[in-house]
């Protein structure tokens, strides 16, 4: 794990404020934006970035779209519920939903948790940095800057408060999880809030899936909290109405006119499904059943199902 980053030097104020006397500033607010500026500088110096990954070209900032679903390891499944302009929102389970950027490693910009007791606890964030800070993703890339946050606990009066973040690409490496093995960005974020060091989050961001494959959560005083993706791709239930249209338009052909083990293809709206009957069974009471695979793929990412299905008395197949 790379070590906590040392605090800036008493030295390095000294010269700062020195600076700002000799250099006589115009006004208040110009002296606080050049003192800002200076000590971000200085600040930044303290990263640590390592040699020896995979060699990856610097990767552009991820696209989603409705429907795009990333399940982890900690039985979350994490779905695109709708993309309004640049931002993301997000649907984590019945009980968590959040709205960010396509830059993920930016702080949420906005989430709510619901309690197993019916309480519910939400927050805002508003950084003040660039949304495309630190993309394309290439090693030695650093930004930093402040959030103002607001946090309410049920019907409770929000509360404010400013946090200070530092990110950058420490380097890259190859990642195993269940979901495969990926060659990765590791994207290194640290808070501090009232002066002390609070969290360190690390995204490992795969190019070939679009979406980070694991990260880990460091807490000052609590335990670390890692997941791993298990699987991604565009989830069925979540489609857009072509998409869906298209996959179910699929999902009937193949199963009316297709030996079992034949693919049947369909592209359309930038989806791709592909659809193969496994195997065939008849009833008891004479109705014909089939068990089939199905593939749906967007934006480079693929997801695969299982399913059944029973034909009717009007020729339609009905999944059981």
């Amino acid at each position: 794990m790379t070590p906590p980053l040392p605090t800036l030097p008493g030295r390095v104020l000294a010269i700062v404020a020195a600076a700002c006397i000799v250099a006589a500033c115009q006004n208040a607010s110009e002296g606080f934006e050049n003192l800002k500026a200076t000590l971000t500088s200085a600040n930044l110096a303290y990263v640590e970035t390592r040699s020896g990954g995979p060699a990856l070209p610097p990767a552009p900032l991820p696209e989603y779209g409705v429907g795009d679903a990333f399940a982890f390891d900690n039985n979350r499944v994490h779905t695109v519920a709708a993309v309004d302009g640049a931002t993301i929102r997000w649907d984590a389970g019945a009980d968590f939903r959040y709205a960010t950027l396509r830059n993920f490693a930016l702080p949420r910009l906005s989430w709510s948790w619901k309690r197993n007791d019916g309480t519910t606890a939400s927050g805002t964030a508003k950084p003040d940095v660039a949304p495309k800070a630190l993309w394309p993703l290439k090693v030695g890339n650093r930004t930093a800057y402040s959030s103002s946050d607001t946090y309410r606990d049920g019907d409770d009066k929000p509360s404010s408060y400013l946090q200070e973040w530092k990110c950058w690409v420490a380097g890259t490496e190859t990642v195993a999880v269940p979901a495969g093995r990926f060659d990765t960005f590791e994207i290194v974020c640290d808070r501090r809030y009232g002066g002390h060091w609070a969290q360190r989050s690390r995204w490992y961001y795969a190019p070939a899936a679009g979406h980070y494959v694991r990260r880990i959560l460091d807490f000052s005083g609590a335990d670390s909290q890692k997941m791993d993706l298990v699987a991604y791709g565009p989830r069925p239930l979540s489609l857009p109405a072509a998409a869906a249209r298209l996959r179910a338009e699929t999902v009937q052909r193949a199963l009316e006119k297709t030996k079992s083990g034949q693919t049947v293809t369909a592209n359309g709206g930038g989806y791709a499904v592909a659809v193969t009957p496994l195997r065939t069974v008849r009833t008891p009471a004479g109705a014909f059943c089939r068990d089939y695979r199905q593939e749906i793929s967007v934006r480079g990412r693929t997801s695969q199902q299982q399913g059944s299905a029973c034909r009717d008395g009007k020729g339609i197949w009905q999944s059981r």
